[in-house]
C-alpha cells in the first residue's frame, strides 16, 4: 500500500510488517498534509493518494485517521448504526429470525390491547423493524479500559471488523503512548494484517524502531532515513 501527497515528493510504502512514520517538522506542511488527509477522507479531492497495486483507493472506505485517541468511542452513531445492520443480517440469516417474528407479533398484540383499553379512537403504524428494537434496548459496545492502548486496539479492531478498513493513520501518537505500547500496537496490527502510519511533528525518541521513516524538515525538504 502506498501513501503520498501530490504536492510533495515523498512516497510512503506500507506493508503488514512496516512501522512507518512520516515526520513533518515544518508547521505549515504539517497542517497542510493533515488537513488535506481529513478532507480526502470526507470525500474531497485534496491531493492525498492511497493506492494498492497501483490502483487508487477511496480513503473514506480504506483509511481511518485518528487525531485524539482519548476521544475514540465505539458507541458513536456511525459505529452503532453499522453494528445494528450487522446484527440485523445475522438475525435474517439464522434461526433467530423465527424468534424475531414471534417477538414482533407479541408486541403488536400488546399494542392492540393497550389501544382497546383506551377511551379514544387510536391507531398506530406497524412499520417497526428489528433495528428499532435494538435501539430501544440500547444495545451498545462495552467500553471498559484500564489504559489508553486498550482503547486504541479495541477501536481499530472494531473499525476493521465492521467497515473492513485496513489502514490507520495516527497523528502525534508518540505524545500519548510510551514506546513499549507503540510496539504492542504494531504487533497487533501485524497479526491482523493491518497497516499503521504515524504522522508526527518531530522525530520519535526510538526512531530506530520505525521503518520506513520520511522527514519533511523545517525547510520543507524531503529526507528519507535509512533505518537498515
Amino acid at each position: 500500500m502506498r501513501f503520498l501527497h501530490k504536492n510533495y515528493t515523498f512516497l510512503m510504502e506500507l506493508n503488514e510488517n512496516s512501522q512507518g512514520v512520516l515526520v513533518i517538522e515544518n508547521p505549515e506542511c504539517f497542517c497542510e498534509i493533515v488537513g488535506d488527509l481529513l478532507k480526502e477522507i470526507a470525500g474531497e479531492d485534496a491531493g492525498i493518494v492511497l493506492s494498492e497495486n497501483n490502483i487508487p483507493l477511496k480513503l473514506e472506505n480504506h483509511l481511518e485517521c485518528i487525531l485524539n485517541p482519548f476521544a475514540l468511542s465505539l458507541n458513536d452513531r456511525k459505529l452503532l448504526n453499522r453494528l445494528y445492520e450487522k446484527i440485523k443480517k445475522e438475525i435474517q440469516n439464522s434461526e433467530l429470525l423465527v424468534e424475531n417474528n414471534k417477538v414482533f407479533a407479541i408486541i403488536e398484540q400488546y399494542i392492540d390491547r393497550i389501544i382497546q383499553n383506551m377511551d379514544w379512537e387510536l391507531q398506530y403504524t406497524n412499520t417497526a423493524e428489528m433495528i428499532d428494537l435494538l435501539k430501544l434496548m440500547n444495545i451498545r459496545f462495552v467500553e471498559n479500559y484500564d489504559v489508553l492502548l486498550e482503547r486504541i486496539i479495541d477501536y481499530i479492531n472494531v473499525i476493521h471488523d465492521l467497515f473492513s478498513i485496513q489502514c490507520f493513520v495516527f497523528v502525534n501518537l508518540n505524545s500519548y503512548l510510551k514506546q513499549d505500547d507503540m510496539q504492542e500496537l504494531f504487533k497487533f496490527a501485524q497479526y491482523h494484517k493491518l497497516y499503521i502510519l504515524l504522522i508526527e511533528n518531530r522525530l520519535p525518541q526510538m526512531i530506530d524502531d520505525y521503518f520506513p521513516v520520511i522527514v519533511v524538515d523545517a525547510d520543507g525538504c524531503i529526507i528519507e532515513l535509512d533505518m537498515s
